[in-house]
C-alpha cells in the first residue's frame, strides 16, 4: 500500500486541522459555527414548517464560499511553496491536498444541511 493512502486513512480532522494556516483555521472555525447555526436553524424550520428560512440560505452561502475560499487559498500558498522546490513528489503534496479537501467538504456539508433544511417549503 502507498504511503500516502495509509496517512490518508490514518487522518482525523484534527491532525489536518494542525496542519492549516492560521487563515485557513479562522475560515474553518467560522464554517463550524455556520454549520452549527444552519443544523439549529434546519431543525426548527423542518418542526415548525412554514416559508423557506433567510438565515438557513445565508448560512450555506457562508460555509459554501468559506470552503471555496479556503480551499483556493490553500491550494495557492501549496503552489507557491512547491514552485520553489522542484521536482516535488505527490507525496509531498499529498498533505496540501487533503487539507484543501477537507475545507472544501466541510464548506458542502454545511450547504447541503442548508438546502435540506429548506427543501420542500414555500417562497414567499
Amino acid at each position: 500500500m502507498e504511503p500516502y493512502i495509509r496517512t490518508l486513512m490514518m487522518a482525523w480532522p484534527w491532525d489536518v486541522f494542525g496542519g492549516l494556516t492560521i487563515v485557513v483555521k479562522f475560515l474553518v472555525m467560522i464554517m463550524l459555527a455556520a454549520g452549527a447555526i444552519a443544523v439549529i436553524a434546519a431543525f426548527m424550520r423542518k418542526l415548525g414548517g412554514g416559508p423557506r428560512s433567510g438565515l438557513l440560505t445565508a448560512m450555506g452561502i457562508v460555509g459554501l464560499a468559506a470552503g471555496l475560499l479556503g480551499a483556493a487559498y490553500n491550494g495557492l500558498n501549496s503552489y507557491i511553496a512547491y514552485q520553489m522546490v522542484k521536482p516535488v513528489r505527490f507525496i509531498v503534496v499529498f498533505p496540501s491536498v487533503i487539507e484543501a479537501a477537507y475545507v472544501l467538504i466541510l464548506g458542502l456539508i454545511i450547504w447541503g444541511i442548508s438546502q435540506w433544511g429548506n427543501a420542500g417549503s414555500k417562497r414567499i
